[in-house]
């Protein structure tokens, strides 16, 4: 993946992915017990990337059902229980797709959510899943107006390019933070119809810049956000995380997760610490339980069906791979949530 353009995994990426499994060099360990053992890296001074990998030894557990596990969004649902919402988007090829994925964060922190392009890979009988954040078509698109005055026609760049004319109902004044209406027109036909956009602002340039949340054609609605942040939610970006599943038997295997992830704001202290020694190994726990549930489940729900071993089953719409754009943590909102005191809840049986 280039810092530009979204791009598929190649076979460097996984191997480079691998190697940093497998490195413990630069890693500090936090946590070593019953068979599973996590280590952070410090964060770097100014940046709010936060990195932690785990490994878990599974005894009873293949390498085979643990990839089946991790790739089976209907099981997911049912196991794990930070799940909020969890679907799959479309499809790019026959190892790689983006969905969207929200969970439950400790209380009082805000609940995240993140669109990634997963791709995935089995080296013999090893396997690889991994993904880094996108955006999906016109998801969260700034639109950028230059010289904006009532009556005025401008241009938008952006997935909508068109024109747009502002009503003359209220002048624009510089501090006005919202474009509430403006008049749409096409190049292609003679649709018009209204434009309604938010989080708007100016530049440095001097250009108004608004984010389009909606646009009505006639009776048609078109809306370019399909999965925008949400008011309740905060964005995550993923830089690159996933999962390494070593085969070391018929019935044993070795799991590594790894991930580097912006979470969108400045977490508490205890936030930091409660992940690496007490959220990740019983996020690891779970997934090894769920492993051993697995069979007997998947008996009973569609058990031919395993699109991820055999693409021709999918039903995903493809997505070309032109449509898709990182996802800049730069563009998502920054909460602060470092002063936030830990609360009581309940805790979920291991």
């Amino acid at each position: 993946m280039s810092a530009q353009t979204v791009s598929i995994p190649d076979d460097r990426a996984f191997a480079s992915f691998k190697a940093e499994c497998l490195c413990e060099e630069g890693w500090s360990m936090t946590y070593t017990k019953s068979g599973i053992v996590v280590w952070t890296q410090s964060l770097e001074e100014g940046k709010s990337v936060h990195k932690i990998k785990c490994r878990m030894i599974c005894k009873d557990v293949s390498a085979e059902t643990m990839y089946d596990v991790l790739h089976d969004i209907e099981y997911r649902r049912k196991w794990d229980s930070n799940v909020i919402e969890t679907f799959d988007i479309g499809k790019l090829t026959v190892n790689a797709d983006v969905g969207y994925y929200s969970w439950k964060c400790p209380k009082p922190l805000r609940n995240r959510d993140v669109i990634t392009l997963r791709s995935w890979l089995p080296i013999g009988r090893d396997y690889i899943i991994m993904n880094y954040s996108v955006k999906h078509p016109g998801s969260n698109d700034w639109i950028y107006i230059r010289n904006m005055a009532v009556k005025q026609k401008i241009t938008l760049t952006g997935s909508l390019k068109t024109s747009l004319e502002c009503l003359p109902c209220k002048p624009l004044k510089y501090h006005d933070r919202r474009l509430k209406r403006a008049r749409l027109h096409t190049s292609e036909n003679d649709f018009s119809g209204s434009l309604f956009a938010g989080a708007c602002e100016y530049d440095s340039q001097d250009n108004y810049i608004c984010r389009i949340n909606e646009v009505i054609l006639g009776h048609s609605v078109l809306s370019p956000q399909k999965y925008p942040p949400k008011k309740d939610m905060v964005r995550v970006v993923s830089i690159q995380t996933g999962y390494m599943i070593q085969s070391q038997g018929p019935n044993h295997c070795t799991l590594t997760y790894m991930a580097q992830v912006d979470p969108r704001g400045s977490l508490p202290k205890w936030v930091v610490n409660k992940s690496s020694h007490l959220l990740a190994p019983r996020a690891m726990k779970k997934i090894h339980k769920a492993c051993l549930k697995y069979q007997e489940w998947k008996q009973r729900h569609n058990p031919g069906f395993k699109p991820w071993l055999y693409p021709e089953q999918t039903t995903l719409p493809s997505i070309p791979l032109s449509e898709l754009s990182i996802q800049r943590a730069e563009s998502l909102e920054n909460i602060d949530e470092s002063s936030l005191a830990e609360t009581q809840e309940r805790e979920d049986s291991d």
